[in-house]
């Protein structure tokens, strides 16, 4: 081993093993060669032509519980590669990510913590040592394979019908096998192609049916929502929806305006500007956040769905995973894919070797919603007939995005209702290749802009779900360790959508007053951003004598951008406590003793900075009393922004109920 080079961690070699082993039986299985009629080929030379060695597969006494998967050779020889053993207790799972710039290791890393938290919690409650993991090499490099292994003890309660398990995640990390698709490429197909306006439909298709299951919901088997059939409304109802449908599309259609008339000649503007030869241009200048826009969101289904020599070089990654891991002794897998991830999985799944078999298939955030439509799938898949025209992205007989997913396999859809990319339930055979076994809706932020990501921070609707499934994955209809009887109104999942409720109406109040902030200033024409604009110019003598009113685009750019960061520190201050406040409330609900923590003072800090940000708009508007204005503008920001955890060590707590 070079000094400074990653050690090959038991995956890496696991997944030699694999690679000799389908070698081996691949050449075993292969016909003896024809030999050809002398006038067509010259006669072959004397003397034995060596071949390829194949390893021979010898009997090995299985440890005890084992079992061996693979049956041993008459031969007697030496093996090359030791045969298979599959431990019970060993689940494995592949983490799947979408398309970005996820550097190695960091899929393994981020959705592994909050498992072991809750996994960490759950020992804690039963007198065991907290931490869990036994072992975890992640190498950053992305040259090994990674893998965190977590000891999951035999439940106190229970242990014959829930005994010890021993879980090793791994990613399929294929960041960097995948070339992304152009700014420019996204931005025709999203715009001038109009998929666009497919995806907004799609969004409030989302919302409805969260709406719809909330109302007509009924809870099935393992705390699973089981979707009833849309339910007759009111008149007030589909007033009531009208009216939300028409603000979301306001929303949706400005967000799409903005990214082609503002993001993109500012995104030109930056790559030219990061072409200059100055280091210091080029080190403080990112378009990070409008290429993980359109690359994570929609270019994952772009690539997938048109090229299809990079979605099988995606696919091979996922295969390695899954056969180091049987490799490695897991008798049970599970693949968890994200996104574009969601999409890499199905195909995979869909072309599975035969000798390989996952137990279950758990997708969130999925993107396979809109490679159907996007791929113009009409169903049922049975009279499927692929439409016309030679676009790249139209599936066609044969994809594996029209095959079936192996029989047996389970497969749990997680979608949150403001979720772009799955926009609503997979519940439609008409719309869908394959429907999920269960489609479960999660409250992440109510926010198109977080709750693609927002899956792994919601612990009480998703993880704690994902891990009662990981346990009990291939086990048929086991009751799961983690939270037993959990469901959809357990009192967490109650508590975290109020949580979300609260913070969605603040937004949407906050919104509005920023909207009327930018009318006001526009509206008062030289009195308002210009006028602004020339006090920030001035600053600091304009403290002391009031500047002359300000002119020109120069001093009007320079007051709307200043009342923009005013009004955004009003915003940013909410949503970080708001953030503490999810923060707490999440560590208690990782125990079996559940105790919903009150909101406390964030009602009045929340309403102190609305007042903050109405003052913003008088500001804007032109008022003479700026600086008064700004001095109560900044102590209401302090007031709002007063950390929670410093009100914990001030302010008297009421004590915690006992059980």
């Amino acid at each position: 081993m070079i000094p400074g080079q990653p050690i090959p961690t038991e995956l890496d070699h696991a997944a030699e093993r694999a690679a000799l082993r389908r070698s081996a039986v691949s050449q075993a299985a292969m016909p003896a060669p024809v030999e050809a009629p002398p006038a067509a080929v010259p006669p072959p030379p004397t003397g034995p032509i060596p071949g390829p060695a194949v390893p021979e597969m010898a009997e090995a006494a299985p440890p005890a519980g084992a079992e061996p998967s693979v049956s041993p050779s008459p031969s007697g020889a030496e093996p090359a590669v030791p045969p298979l053993v599959l431990d019970p207790s060993m689940v494995g799972v592949v983490f799947i990510h979408g398309i970005g710039a996820q550097r190695a290791g960091e899929t393994v890393i981020a959705w592994s913590a909050p498992i072991i938290r809750i996994l960490s919690a759950w020992r804690r409650d039963r007198d065991m040592l907290a931490d869990p993991v036994v072992r975890s090499q992640v190498d950053l490099t992305g040259r090994t394979t990674p893998f965190i292994e977590l000891e999951v003890p035999a439940d106190p309660a229970a242990p014959a019908e829930r005994p010890r398990q021993r879980w090793v995640l791994t990613e399929a990390w294929w960041a960097s096998d995948v070339e992304s698709p152009g700014i420019s490429d996204m931005l025709k197909w999203l715009i001038w192609r109009g998929e666009a306006r497919r995806i907004g439909d799609g969004i409030l298709t989302g919302i409805n049916a969260a709406d719809d299951a909330s109302r007509a919901q009924s809870v099935g088997p393992s705390g699973t929502i089981e979707m009833a059939p849309r339910p007759e409304l009111s008149t007030a109802v589909r007033l009531q929806r009208t009216i939300r449908d028409g603000f979301e599309r306001v929303l949706i259609f400005g967000l799409f305006v903005l990214l082609a008339l503002v993001a993109v000649p500012l995104y030109g503007l930056i790559k030219l500007l990061s072409a200059l030869p100055i280091p210091t241009v080029v080190q403080s200048i990112s378009t990070a956040q409008l290429d993980w826009f359109l690359a994570d969101w929609f270019g994952d289904v772009r690539v997938l769905l048109g090229d299809r020599a990079q979605a099988a070089n995606i696919r091979s990654r996922v295969v390695t995973a899954i056969d180091a891991l049987r490799e490695h002794g897991c008798s049970r897998i599970v693949v968890v894919g994200h996104s574009g991830g969601t999409i890499v999985g199905y195909m995979t799944l869909a072309d599975l070797p035969p000798d390989l078999k996952v137990d279950a298939y758990i997708t969130h955030g999925q993107a396979l919603g809109l490679a159907w439509r996007l791929g113009h799938f009409t169903g049922p898949l049975e009279t499927f007939e692929p439409a016309d025209g030679d676009e790249d992205e139209l599936l066609r007989r044969g994809d594996r995005l029209v095959g079936t997913l192996p029989p047996g396999l389970r497969w749990d859809d997680f979608w949150a209702s403001h979720d772009p990319a799955p926009a609503g339930p997979l519940n439609d055979p008409e719309n869908a290749v394959t429907v999920p076994f269960v489609s479960h809706l999660v409250t992440n932020r109510n926010s198109m802009v977080n709750d693609h990501g927002g899956y792994w921070d919601n612990e009480e609707g998703f993880v704690i779900p994902v891990m009662r499934l990981i346990d009990t994955a291939g086990r048929g209809d086991a009751e799961s360790r983690f939270f037993p009887g959990y469901q959809p109104t357990d009192p967490r999942i109650l508590a975290r959508a109020e949580r979300v409720t609260r913070l969605s109406r603040f937004w949407l109040l906050w919104l509005f007053l920023a909207v009327a902030t930018f009318l006001a200033g526009f509206l008062a024409g030289p009195d308002g951003f210009p006028s602004f604009g020339a006090f920030v110019l001035g600053l600091p003598g304009s403290l002391a004598t009031p500047p002359p009113p300000g002119d020109g685009l120069w001093a009007a750019l320079v007051g709307a951008i200043s009342i923009g960061i005013l009004s955004y520190a009003v915003q940013k201050v909410a949503l970080s406590r708001w953030d503490e406040w999810d923060a707490e409330s999440r560590a208690y609900a990782r125990h079996e003793r559940f105790v919903q923590r009150p909101a406390g003072s964030l009602t009045g800090q929340w309403a102190l900075l609305l007042v903050a940000q109405l003052l913003v708009a008088v500001i804007a508007a032109g008022s003479d009393a700026r600086i008064l204005l700004l001095a109560v503008y900044g102590g209401l920001l302090l007031a709002g922004w007063f950390p929670r955890e410093w009100r914990r060590r001030v302010l008297p707590q009421a004590p915690i109920p006992p059980d």
